[in-house]
């Protein structure tokens, strides 16, 4: 799980759910949405660590914050033996979503279904009592439902726009899930499905019209890449970079984001030089004249900052800037109309 608080930074208390509750703030960050939104992200990836084929994920928002999910698609049996692990005094980086959601819960209830066998938890304010019952279910399965805890999220406001914009933020970043979100929280009935099988190509094709785009994937190193690059994109008012390393968002940039940059800036150089053409190329110019998306998938990841949102990993930026200059080079010289456009926009005038 791409987590940014390592399994040694974890406190060593007795009782876990209470060393979470008495600092919230040190494994989600705010206590608003967007700590609301992390807590999420964190239960996401510990459910998609061990899925089995197209994992769905059912959710449905009810009045007061709560939520309520149906999960198939992924090994219960992982689930379980986490729910069992929670007599563990000390918690674990790979377990800490489950322990999260369950520490800043009013109240919630887990039902793993291992055809015969169910698992149940309920836990009130993180005091957890589990049992074993028969299941009725036809195919193995999961039920959370979450009471979001006012005393702790003192100033969050949920609306379902926001929770569904999040979620198909979510699929475009993994790409075999499809979460079916539904609003129960009104009269007025709304459902949205998000599944994205392209990944962040689909996204970057809501965005950009013009013909010319690039998309890249590659594997290098056990770090999966997924690079959605286009000129000129007037989205929003201007260009934007975005690189998420797993599904966190570099909002501070790093690793990712300068490979990307240089192998941009590299392609257009080599260009350049073949057609004689002078250029001033650098990474300001490129964050002005190109939209980029672009995620990295894989494990050991380095986070700088305080804010645990600038990716640290050299290797990355190095393989990455190499993936995006070849596919870059090889595309520009098949679309000779916009590589003139672009070299346009980084020739020295005289």
């Amino acid at each position: 799980m791409s987590n940014p608080y390592s399994e040694e930074n974890l406190p060593k208390i007795f009782n876990w759910h209470e060393a979470i509750r008495k600092r919230p703030g040190m494994y989600v960050g705010d206590l608003r949405i967007t700590g609301f939104k992390v807590m999420l992200e964190y239960l996401f990836e510990e459910l998609l660590e061990n899925s089995l084929q197209k994992p769905v994920f059912e959710i449905e928002l009810w009045p007061n914050i709560q939520l309520r999910f149906k999960i198939t698609g992924i090994d219960v049996n992982t689930i379980i033996e986490r729910i069992r692990d929670l007599k563990n005094s000390e918690p674990r980086a790979t377990d800490l979503g489950l322990r999260v959601l369950i520490s800043l819960a009013q109240h919630i209830a887990i039902r793993a279904h291992n055809i015969p066998t169910c698992s149940v938890l309920n836990a009130r304010e993180g005091n957890c009592e589990i049992t074993e019952l028969s299941s009725l279910e036809k195919e193995n399965c999961a039920y959370i439902d979450y009471l979001c805890d006012k005393t702790i999220f003192k100033d969050l406001e949920v609306s379902y726009h926001t929770l569904n914009q999040y979620f198909g933020e979510f699929t475009y970043l993994n790409p075999d899930l499809k979460i079916i979100f539904t609003d129960k929280s009104t009269e007025d009935l709304q459902r949205n499905i998000h599944h994205a099988p392209t990944g962040i190509f689909k996204k970057m094709e809501r965005y950009f019209h013009r013909p010319f785009r690039v998309n890249i994937e590659g594997v290098i190193n056990n770090y999966a890449y997924q690079v959605a690059i286009c000129n000129h994109s007037y989205y929003c008012g201007g260009s934007f970079f975005k690189t998420y390393a797993g599904n966190l968002e570099m909002t501070n940039g790093g690793s990712l984001e300068n490979g990307i940059a240089k192998g941009i800036a590299i392609a257009i150089e080599k260009l350049a030089e073949e057609r004689k053409i002078k250029v001033v190329v650098n990474k300001h110019l490129i964050l002005k004249h190109f939209t980029v998306l672009a995620v990295v998938k894989g494990n050991d990841f380095e986070f700088l900052g305080s804010t645990k949102t600038k990716l640290g990993v050299d290797a990355i930026r190095k393989d990455v800037m190499q993936l995006v200059c070849d596919k870059m080079m090889s595309e520009l010289k098949l679309a000779e109309k916009e590589a003139n456009y672009i070299l346009y926009d980084f020739e020295i005038q005289e």
